[in-house]
């Protein structure tokens, strides 16, 4: 039987806050980060791009289809999971018990079942052909939890700040027969934390310019300091103390990773 190969790419980093998770952009950052999709796969004998019907996955594999000269079929299957405004706090217990989801939110095995459905009739139409389908984490982890039933909270974890995130799976049949972790790009935050009494975040950054650390001052703000791979991607975020982010600001100069 024809060995089958499959190139999952999780989309790069998206804009928050977005009104609508279907059309939610990638930024700057992320439309540049497309440009590792290309050089990962531009060398491999690529026959069909699939993808998640949502914007920022289309947008992260598209400058590589465009490469190949090839159209990128949606399927609705790949969408990323429905969230509900509790999502964050209930994470441990959507992943110990698949059937549970946070009030207004999807739960775990109903994204992995209508993933997997897409998967195998994507197998089965592509036999023997290397395939590349755009993803998101949750949607991702969930295919990857049913061939290796391991792969846990600990793992999704693992690769959560990793967009885009290139994982290859080589199939014979519907069997896995292999996983290849091929590239990705972390995204790594250092949050602050509130000091008791006071309205004052310390970063867990130090300036660019003093080596001091960076503090954040306000009566009714949380502010989250953001530290990326580069200077140029630093990022300050600010929102009430119900977590909901209102600004986005980026501090290349000030701030730098401990």
């Amino acid at each position: 039987m024809p060995l089958t190969t499959v190139i999952f790419v999780r989309h790069a980093q998206s804009l928050h806050p977005h009104a609508d998770d279907r059309t939610r952009p990638l930024t700057e950052a992320g439309l540049r980060d497309r440009s590792l999709v290309l050089e990962t796969l531009k060398e491999r004998q690529i026959d069909a791009f699939l993808c998640s019907p949502y914007k920022r996955s289309i947008d992260t594999i598209q400058t590589t289809a465009d490469y190949f000269g090839m159209d990128i079929k949606t399927d609705e299957r790949f969408r990323e999971r429905q969230s509900g405004p509790n999502a964050s706090q209930t994470l441990e217990k959507r992943w110990a018990d698949f059937s549970f989801a946070e009030e207004g939110g999807e739960n775990l095995g109903s994204v992995q079942t209508r993933n997997i459905e897409a998967l195998k009739e994507a197998l089965q139409i592509n036999a023997g052909k290397t395939i590349v389908i755009g993803t998101h984490g949750t949607a991702l982890s969930t295919i990857l939890h049913y061939y290796d039933r391991s792969f846990g909270v600990q793992d999704f974890r693992r690769i959560v700040n990793w967009m885009p995130y290139i994982v290859e799976l080589t199939f014979e049949g519907d069997t896995l027969l292999e996983k290849k972790e091929l590239a990705h790009k972390a995204i790594c935050f250092y949050h602050g934390s509130v000091i008791s009494g006071l309205d004052t975040v310390l970063a867990n950054a130090k300036s660019h310019v003093d080596e001091n650390k960076v503090a954040y001052f306000t009566t009714d703000r949380v502010y989250a300091l953001v530290c990326c791979r580069t200077r140029e991607e630093n990022f300050v975020t600010m929102g009430p103390k119900d977590g909901v982010q209102h600004y986005f600001e980026r501090f290349p100069d000030q701030l730098k990773t401990m």
